[in-house]
């Protein structure tokens, strides 16, 4: 709807021009509510006032009427005069000023002070009161054709464009011969036309995020798929990995274990290697010993049986020795010796 805004105002300002302002002077000091000088309706700078009003001469009414409305301060038409001229001189701070003053004890005439204290804040930029005075006027007074236009003004000026709409079509109702009927119409026509803009804007930018969220899905989509491959590869490639180890760990696990059966193989056999030599040197040896025993035996054995052969023998010599001293007595002894072998 802001897109529209420039073209809108232009249009806006067929409707309801605005008028230069100008720097405000204070007004003068309020005091207190006295009774009034002059009858109501005969105070002379009341008369004046209205005279020079009614004639479109606001600079020159406005001392006028601003005296009338010292020396009688609920004297509601001057009040009223007051706050016109200043709003047409450009006073917009003061024309507030009278007319929030004069507002509550606005009596039949509440519907156009509400709405002219709108006008003056539409005026000075502050729309969202101005809107806010213009929908007091219309519960003042609901036939109120301007509120309503004035309204829709402030409205489209705040960019509210849709709210507009119902306003300028109340017031087309109750002014149906308005002179303003043909560029508020054309008014409500760009505003329609800018709603079907931006309904179309909004279709589109809907379609477009639509658009965008499946592509931004295909694209996670893919994404994950992506991320799952590339965790089954990752996987796959951990499994293989750890699968060759463990058989680089089960094939060395397998060579240790045949080397160190071999080892002890090897060990084994030159264990009992060993032990056949320790046996055949034990073997050896006692068939070495028991040969020098039979040897030692066999030796005993013989000298045995030569002792007993030289005992025997020279107990026979010794008998024979006998026999013989007997017949030769010169045979003293034999000295002699002899050797075993």
């Amino acid at each position: 709807m802001k897109q529209a805004a420039p073209l809108i105002a232009a249009a806006l300002c067929l409707v309801f021009p605005l008028a230069a302002q100008e720097s405000p002077v204070p007004l003068p000091a309020d005091s207190a509510v006295t009774a009034p000088a002059y009858p109501r309706g005969e105070n002379p700078d009341f008369k004046r006032g209205e005279e020079l009003f009614v004639r479109n001469k606001s600079a020159e009414a406005l001392p006028y009427l601003e005296k009338a409305f010292v020396a009688d301060q609920g004297h509601l038409e001057a009040a009223l005069y007051l706050a016109m001229c200043y709003e047409q001189t450009g006073k917009l701070d003061e024309a507030v000023m009278v007319y929030r003053k004069i507002l509550p004890s606005g009596g039949d005439r509440t519907a156009l002070i509400a709405c002219n204290l709108g006008n003056v804040y539409f005026r000075q930029g502050s729309v969202s009161f101005a809107e806010q005075f213009y929908t007091q006027a219309i519960r003042a007074d609901p036939s109120y054709a301007s509120a309503y236009l004035n309204r829709a003004n402030s409205r489209i000026k705040a960019g509210a464009l849709r709210e507009a709409l119902p306003d300028y079509e109340r017031y087309l109702a109750l002014e149906p011969e308005s002179p303003k009927r043909s560029r508020i119409e054309q008014l409500v026509g760009l505003i329609r036309e800018e709603f079907a803009a931006a309904e179309i804007r909004r279709l589109m930018a809907e379609e477009a995020a639509r658009a965008a969220a499946e592509q931004k899905a295909m694209e996670e989509a893919a994404a994950r798929a992506e991320e799952e491959r590339r965790v089954r590869a990752a996987e796959a490639a951990a499994r293989a990995e750890e699968e060759r180890r463990v058989r680089a760990e089960e094939a060395a696990a397998r060579a240790e274990a045949e080397r160190q059966i071999r080892a002890e193989a090897e060990a084994r056999a030159e264990a009992e290697q060993k032990a056949r030599a320790e046996e055949a040197a034990r073997a050896e040896e006692e068939r070495r010993r028991r040969v020098e025993e039979e040897a030692a035996r066999a030796e005993a054995e013989r000298r045995r049986r030569l002792m007993e052969e030289v005992s025997t023998s020279l107990q026979a010599q010794a008998e024979d020795a006998e026999g013989v001293s007997a017949g030769a007595e010169d045979l003293s002894g034999y000295e002699g010796e002899f050797e075993l072998e």
